[in-house]
């Protein structure tokens, strides 16, 4: 049986130094806020084309890509990560999504020859330089640079998918629900002098990235372009999916009215829902997460832009961090792509 989860940092200190070491060498997290949806079937590759914003119509197995799922009116279902097997697509998605998500997409299934089923899966993540899966895995793959690959853990099958969209590598496995799979999987961590760490430090080490996370940074009242990542989740060369002229008629037509950005200051950390204001004292958006940045006394975060100024380069805010202390954020420059 695996041993006890591992607790959470008790300083800012000790996170960043787990922080560093998840970054620098390997870390193994266990996620209990994702799930993964297969889909199967001759008909797969057109039919989850036809639902979700990537182009997927052409994913070779091996590859993996990031991508939203919105419903006819729009509406944001929830990102994903399709990671291409030879039979079969993985889906791996926000765990308060996926039932919703399963009948959303079963509606959607009239004439095709395709299946879409509840895995019933231990996530874990892999991050950091030394999340070399072929090092993990003797069964690896012997293709160049693939994303996604079936492999096995005490005989069992075990999908393990890159996130493209994550500037530190990090690998989805998806273990079936087994003791005996998991203290496997543990073994092979500890062998490769791996650290199993609390999954606040990855929390802290998605925000370091700029990964927004689904129910805290964005939700399902934010459209692709507004959550700050639509150079990684959606095409629009692709042709028809479920929502497109929403998405469509923004991109090429309007402007957002509000922008998830990157954010950087010095001080103390900001608690999420701190207002930002401009010099004159005008709200300019909120602070939805943050986290230890590399450099001592320095922060970084998200935050969702709102009003005017929401897409502009160089803007800045003042903030009060959790001592009641004032500070100045800056914005990174938003990320949206030409019309």
């Amino acid at each position: 049986m695996s041993e006890p989860l591992p607790t959470s940092p008790k300083s800012t200190a000790a996170l960043r130094e787990l922080l560093e070491r998840a970054q620098s060498g390997l870390a193994a997290f266990v996620s209990t806020d994702l799930a993964v949806l297969r889909v199967a079937g001759a008909d797969r590759a057109r039919w989850l084309h036809a639902q979700c914003t990537q182009d997927v119509k052409q994913l070779a197995a091996g590859a993996a890509v990031n991508a939203c799922v919105l419903d006819a009116r729009g509406r944001n279902l929830g990102p994903i990560v399709v990671g291409a097997a030879a039979e079969t697509f993985e889906v791996v998605l926000p765990a308060a999504e996926a039932e919703p998500l399963l009948a959303h997409w079963r509606r959607f299934i009239i004439a095709e020859d395709v299946r879409v089923d509840g895995v019933d899966a231990d996530v874990r993540l892999l991050t950091g330089l030394g999340a070399v899966p072929s090092e993990l895995f003797s069964d690896w793959p012997p293709i160049d640079r693939p994303k996604a690959a079936r492999v096995t853990v005490a005989d069992r099958p075990v999908s393990v998918i890159n996130d493209p969209a994550c500037t530190t590598p990090v690998w989805i496995v998806v273990l079936p629900r087994d003791d005996d799979v998991a203290a496997a999987f543990d073994a092979r961590i500890a062998a490769r002098g791996g650290e199993r760490m609390h999954a606040s430090v990855f929390d802290a080490l998605r925000v370091r990235m700029g990964r927004p996370r689904w129910g805290v940074d964005v939700d399902a009242t934010f459209l692709p372009k507004e959550c700050g990542d639509e150079a990684s989740t959606t095409s629009y060369t692709k042709g028809c999916y479920t929502g497109q002229e929403v998405v469509a008629k923004l991109h090429f037509l309007g402007q957002p009215r509000r922008m998830l950005r990157r954010v950087s200051w010095k001080g103390g950390p900001i608690a999420p829902g701190a207002p930002l204001r401009d010099g004159s004292g005008q709200p300019v958006g909120k602070i939805t997460s943050s986290a230890p940045a590399t450099e001592p006394g320095r922060w970084v975060g998200l935050a969702v832009a709102e009003g005017p100024k929401r897409l502009e380069s160089g803007l800045t805010a003042s903030a009060m961090d959790i001592d009641d202390e004032p500070v100045d954020v800056a914005f990174a420059a938003p990320t949206v792509l030409a019309p």
